[in-house]
């Protein structure tokens, strides 16, 4: 195996070890984003609110969904938001 083949071999191991960093940053980074997209549902498309810990008023009254006492209407501005 000359220089050649080495200088070759080190620049693909590299190149794997590279692919392989960018696969799991980009994997943690979906799991986060994920992640982050249930906690917007759960705050603010979810009519009932239910959460964990202490109640917050701030939080409780925040909601993007319009106002409607029917849950298919609600259901149908739920998917509208999570189309767009």
């Amino acid at each position: 195996m000359d220089s050649r083949d080495l200088n070759l071999s080190e620049l693909y191991f590299a190149v794997i070890q590279m692919l392989r960093t960018s696969t799991d940053w980009i994997c943690e980074s979906m799991n986060d984003l994920d992640r982050i997209v249930d906690e917007m549902e759960q705050q603010y498309f979810s009519p009932n609110m239910n959460r964990t810990g202490p109640p917050s008023p701030h939080l409780a009254a925040a909601t993007f969904l319009p106002p409607s006492t029917e849950p298919a209407a609600q259901e149908a501005a739920i998917q509208v938001f999570r189309h767009n």
